[in-house]
């Protein structure tokens, strides 16, 4: 049987950063991108089980995050180009507050990020994706896109494609429906650390459940890549 080389699948050639958290151990995971951010994992999380066996980044929304340092996630600071970004994601049921998946930002001032919120009460609760910029200046200090029907304790592939003013959002590898835009540029945020499961302040708005696979592109993953790599993984998450 042949092996395919990491650059061989079509969604890894221009990849920007790749954590599969296969460690399942330790205080540190592993960028398998060409630019091998250093990731350190704060306050000792845990390590998961997805359905099919992959080793997942469990985080407890205590206090447990990952970051990359502004001087490393240079990369990172998107502004005017085009991003994406994918991953699995199973939050914990009865959250109740907006927890950060991802982000680079400055909190009405600069960069972007990612996070879910849960709105409402049962049966009628609703579970939002957000992608949000934030500027210095422009017409407002923020701006934003979301999506609807990210119920909690399930596994889903998500991934979201910015593309000028606009955002594509997917589950599971299908596009989904958005609210709101347009999206203004952000305002560079060269001075922020990228976090993963916390707020740009390190001290709230913490993710509780696990995550796997997050990655980032510089441009847009197109529908079809999201299909192929949602059927290529789907399999490990009981979807």
């Amino acid at each position: 049987m042949s092996i395919k080389s990491y650059d061989s699948i079509p969604d890894n050639v221009a990849i920007s950063i790749d954590l599969p958290f296969t460690e399942a151990i330790g205080i540190e995971t592993h960028d398998v991108a060409k630019a091998h951010h250093p990731v350190d994992l704060i306050n000792t999380p845990s390590w998961g089980t997805s359905p099919g066996g992959l080793s997942v980044l469990d985080l407890d929304g205590i206090d447990q995050y990952g970051e990359i340092a502004a001087a490393d996630s240079a990369d990172l600071d998107f502004t005017t180009g085009d991003y994406s970004f994918a991953c699995w994601l199973k939050q914990d049921a009865g959250v109740t507050v907006s927890q950060i998946i991802a982000g680079k930002y400055h909190v009405n001032v600069s960069g972007w990020e990612i996070y879910t919120t849960e709105a409402g009460v049962f049966p009628a609760t609703l579970n939002y994706l957000s992608i949000r910029h934030h500027h210095a200046g422009g017409t407002d200090t923020r701006s934003s896109v979301y999506s609807l029907g990210w119920e909690q304790n399930n596994w889903w592939f998500m991934g979201v494609a910015r593309t000028g003013a606009t955002c594509k959002m997917f589950r599971n590898g299908e596009l989904i429906e958005t609210v709101g835009g347009p999206l203004e540029d952000p305002e560079t945020a060269a001075a922020s650390d990228v976090v993963i499961g916390t707020r740009h302040t390190k001290d709230t708005n913490f993710f509780n459940g696990s995550m796997y696979g997050w990655r980032m592109w510089p441009g847009e993953i197109v529908e079809s890549e999201w299909k192929n790599m949602f059927n290529r993984e789907r399999s490990f998450f009981g979807v």
